[in-house]
């Protein structure tokens, strides 16, 4: 597995704000980030992360709709091991669909028991570069 090291501009933010400082505001706004989106699923029926509570039911109901896409819009990790833990990425639903079309795809990354992470493109999902 590759490490990431941060030089520049980047490099200077980790040093000015420190490691552990930055996992605390990322966690902050993650969860700022669910509880919002427990409100607004409360209010309106539709979850940022888990998508409209028709598709939920309709996905706990039949597999052909089982498969929960989500695109992953952030991540944080300052250790290697913990790196792989939901806690540690900021999700936005995509959509329900057919597990069959996941488990044929070469490039996918089981997440948890439940969750596998599938990119479009060759990219490694566990490596910390940035990708351009």
């Amino acid at each position: 597995m590759q490490q990431y090291i941060a030089t520049g501009w980047r490099m200077k933010v980790i040093n000015f704000i420190g490691i552990i400082r930055l996992m605390i505001v990322f966690l902050i706004f993650r969860g700022l980030y669910v509880l919002l989106d427990k409100l607004v699923d409360l209010i309106t029926g539709y979850s940022f992360i888990h998508g409209y509570r028709k598709e939920r039911e309709l996905a706990s109901r039949s597999y052909q709709h089982s498969a929960h896409f989500v695109n992953i819009i952030g991540r944080f990790t300052h250790d290697i091991a913990t790196g792989g833990f939901l806690k540690s990425f900021l999700l936005w639903h995509n959509k329900y669909g057919d597990p069959r079309v996941i488990l044929k795809k070469d490039n996918i990354t089981l997440q948890g028991t439940s969750y596998l992470c599938w990119s479009t493109k060759l990219y490694q999902v566990y490596s910390v570069f940035l990708s351009k």
